[in-house]
C-alpha cells in the first residue's frame, strides 16, 4: 500500500534542499527524495564565489555539506531512492520509487538536468569506466598524476580544469568552438598550466593500453590525445523523465516558474533555468516553491482550478 504524505520533494540539489527545510519549518509532512549523494551538480564545484555569506568564495563539497547538516538539524526526511514515476491520482499524486509507493498531495521536481549526447563515437562503451559527466562521479585519483581532457569550453569545463590541475592532475580542454566561459575562470585555468584547444571537434575515442585515446579534429586535421579518463562538459537539458505523459503534456511551457499549470506540481532549481544554473537562483525557487506549496495545502489561492 502506498504511503501518504503531504508534499514530496523530489532531488535534493540546492532548490530541494531549501524547499523541504521550508516545508519542514512550516509543519508539512515532507519526503526529499534523492537516488544519488544530496547536493546535485554543486557537489563538483571546485568553489562557489557569488553565494552571499562567503566572502572569499566556499568550495563546492563544502557547501553541500553544510547544506547536509543543516538537512539533519532541521530533522528533514531524507530517502535515498530512484523515483522511477509520478502520475496524477485522484488525491494528489502517484510516486513510483525503487523503495515502495507513494500518494503525495503535492510534488515539487527539483530533479536537476541531464548530460546531454553530444555523439562522441564509441563513448557509449566507456561511460562510467573512462567517461564521465561529473567531477564528483571520477574515482578517487589519490596522488597519481591523471591525464584527464575534458571537453567542453563553459564554466563547468574549465572549473573542472581548476580543481583538477589543483591536485596536480595534467588536464586539457577541447572546446568545438572559442570557450564561452568566465574570463577570471579561463586565466585562472591557464596560471595553473591547463592547456586549452579551441575549435577542435571531438570525433571518437578508443582504449589505449590502460587508458583512453580520443581523436579530435580542427584547423590542422586530425589529433590524438593520450589519456586517463575524460570528462564531458559540453551541454545539459531539463530531468524531467519520470513525470508521466500526461503531465508532462498539462504542465505547459514553465514560463510562471515556479507554478504549472498542474494543481499541486511546482517546478525549481536547474530543471527549468536553462543556462541560469546558479546555487542563489536553485535556492529561491526552493523557498518560493515551497511557500506557495503551503499555501495551496491552507486551501487559498489561485490554484482551486486546473488551468489548461
Amino acid at each position: 500500500m502506498a504511503k501518504r504524505i503531504e508534499v514530496a520533494v523530489i532531488g535534493a540539489g540546492p532548490a530541494g534542499i531549501s524547499a523541504a527545510i521550508f516545508l519542514k519549518r512550516a509543519g508539512a509532512t515532507t519526503i526529499l527524495f534523492e537516488k544519488h549523494e544530496i547536493g546535485g551538480l554543486l557537489r563538483n564545484a571546485n568553489l562557489v564565489e557569488n553565494y552571499p555569506g562567503f566572502p572569499k568564495g566556499i568550495g563546492g563539497q563544502e557547501l553541500v555539506a553544510l547544506f547536509a547538516k543543516q538537512l539533519k538539524e532541521c530533522a528533514v526526511a531524507v530517502k535515498k531512492a530512484d523515483v522511477s514515476a509520478v502520475g496524477s491520482s485522484r488525491s494528489g499524486f502517484r510516486i513510483e520509487t525503487d523503495s515502495g509507493d507513494f500518494i503525495a498531495r503535492i510534488v515539487i521536481v527539483c530533479t536537476g538536468t541531464r548530460p546531454k549526447d553530444i555523439g562522441l563515437k564509441g563513448g557509449s562503451s566507456f561511460i562510467g569506466k573512462k567517461i564521465f559527466h561529473e567531477i564528483a562521479d571520477l574515482p578517487p585519483l589519490g596522488k597519481k598524476h591523471a591525464r584527464v581532457l575534458i571537453i567542453g569550453g563553459g564554466d563547468a569545463a574549465f572549473d573542472y580544469s581548476i580543481n583538477l590541475s589543483s591536485h596536480g592532475h595534467k588536464v586539457t580542454i577541447i572546446s568545438r568552438s572559442e570557450s564561452t566561459c568566465l574570463t577570471l575562470l579561463k586565466e585562472r585555468a591557464k596560471e595553473k598550466g591547463v592547456d586549452l584547444l579551441e575549435q577542435y571537434v571531438p570525433l571518437r575515442v578508443r582504449e589505449v593500453n590502460s587508458g583512453i585515446a580520443l581523436t579530435i579534429k580542427g584547423k590542422g586535421g586530425k589529433r590524438e590525445l593520450a589519456a586517463d579518463y575524460i570528462l564531458i562538459a559540453c551541454g545539459r537539458g531539463p530531468e524531467l523523465s519520470m513525470l508521466d505523459h500526461d503531465l508532462k503534456r498539462r504542465i505547459g511551457g514553465l514560463k510562471d516558474v515556479p507554478r504549472t499549470r498542474v494543481p499541486g506540481l511546482f517546478v525549481g532549481g536547474d530543471v527549468v533555468r536553462g543556462i541560469h544554473r546558479q546555487t542563489g537562483i536553485a535556492v529561491g525557487d526552493g523557498v518560493l516553491a515551497a511557500m506557495i506549496a503551503m499555501e495551496f495545502l491552507r486551501g487559498g489561492g489561485w490554484m482551486s482550478e486546473d488551468r489548461r
